[in-house]
């Protein structure tokens, strides 16, 4: 059971998303997509800004041993990659809102925000544990 739950945590990135992607797609007749297809540009650069600030915080952080042991056990690796994740989700929706292809423009949104919350989390976490006291 262990080894589900190292594996999990290190395709938090992908497994997440799908599974949220996958469950609002039961829904999306339910929801209006016109403010979405409108400002997805907006949208998409806010999250393109908000992934490159966070990915700014997480070089950022100060050297010590406690952040050695986190890139030992490639937590930082996790953080890196939800990070990308996220980075190229909002460029494919700027792609899809610029050319005016807003066929997959909801899943992109909901992506997005899963992996915002999934990077948000992890270096909070990160954060916590580099600077606590002994």
């Amino acid at each position: 059971m262990r080894w589900i739950y190292e594996k999990f945590n290190i395709y938090i990135y992908i497994i997440v998303p799908l599974i949220v992607v996958s469950l609002s797609s039961l829904l999306i007749q339910y929801i209006p997509k016109q403010g979405l297809q409108q400002h997805s540009v907006e949208i998409s650069l806010a999250f393109l800004g908000v992934f490159l600030t966070l990915m700014g915080i997480l070089v950022a952080f100060p050297s010590s041993k406690r952040l050695e042991l986190l890139q030992r056990y490639k937590y930082t690796q996790i953080a890196y990659l939800t990070l990308v994740f996220g980075i190229i989700f909002a460029i494919a929706l700027l792609i899809s809102a610029l050319v005016e292809y807003h066929e997959y423009s909801y899943y992109l949104f909901i992506a997005l925000i899963t992996e915002t919350l999934l990077a948000t989390k992890k270096l909070y976490s990160m954060a916590k544990f580099i600077n606590k006291k002994k």
